[in-house]
């Protein structure tokens, strides 16, 4: 038993120091980039000050034990604004890649989300950019945008038959040109259903509903949009 608890302590040991961030310093090939942008609320048309950045270094491949190596860090200013010079071996874009990432602040959203009872928030949540290779355009203009977020209700209302073998509605939902796409079963009983999202503030939301009335006819939709407010009543309402 003790030396099953020491090997099965020395895997863990191995895997916690394996996969420890680590500080990438340049020994060759190095070349100076300048890494910039802003951090938006879109949804309040506001920047967001003092939110953190961190740009890292990742293998292209999948690995278990690799290490991803830290390139520096540096928050927003006063402006939204945030500029962070790192200097990197060019090299290494061979078989690894910058990822530029930032939190995802409180009580907002990237896409439109369910909510609703037996629904998990995701937690630690971020917004991040890959880069294969030095874009130097691209990298000293980039744009973080969060929404702060509202309560959407979608009412659906069944009025005809439904395809017994394709029991389901999809269900597209896009805000700010950012789309998700969910599946609801229902049965021959569930006629109405209510449903609720959290989506941007000061944004149309529009929603695609595809649904199959029958075997042999394919699927039809329905698409309808909202302008959702902070404390107004948001709400659509589908017959199908």
């Amino acid at each position: 038993m003790k030396t099953l608890y020491l090997w099965v302590t020395s895997i863990l040991l191995l895997i916690t120091i394996s996969c420890r961030k680590k500080i990438l310093v340049c020994t060759g090939n190095c070349a100076e980039v300048i890494i910039a942008g802003y951090v938006l609320d879109k949804g309040k048309n506001i920047v967001i000050a003092n939110q953190p950045i961190t740009v890292q270094l990742y293998r292209n491949q999948y690995c278990i034990f690799c290490s991803k190596y830290n390139l520096g860090s540096t928050t927003t200013n006063q402006q939204g604004y945030f500029k962070l010079p790192i200097v990197l071996d060019t090299s290494l874009l061979k078989n690894h890649h910058l990822v530029i990432s930032t939190p995802q602040p409180n009580n907002t959203i990237q896409y439109c989300e369910p909510n609703g009872p037996g629904i998990v928030p995701k937690a630690n949540q971020y917004a991040s950019y890959s880069f294969y290779a030095l874009d130097t355009n691209q990298l000293n203009n980039l744009q973080f945008n969060f929404y702060s977020k509202t309560l959407l209700t979608v009412e659906l209302h069944r009025r005809g038959s439904y395809a017994n073998n394709t029991p389901y509605i999809g269900i597209e939902t896009t805000m700010d040109g950012k789309t998700s796409v969910w599946g609801l079963d229902f049965r021959a009983t569930n006629t109405d259903t209510a449903l609720t999202y959290h989506t941007a503030i000061n944004q149309f939301t529009k929603l695609v509903v595809s649904f199959k009335k029958d075997t042999s006819s394919p699927f039809q939709s329905i698409t309808d949009s909202v302008y959702c407010t902070a404390n107004g009543v948001n709400r659509l309402a589908i017959t199908y």
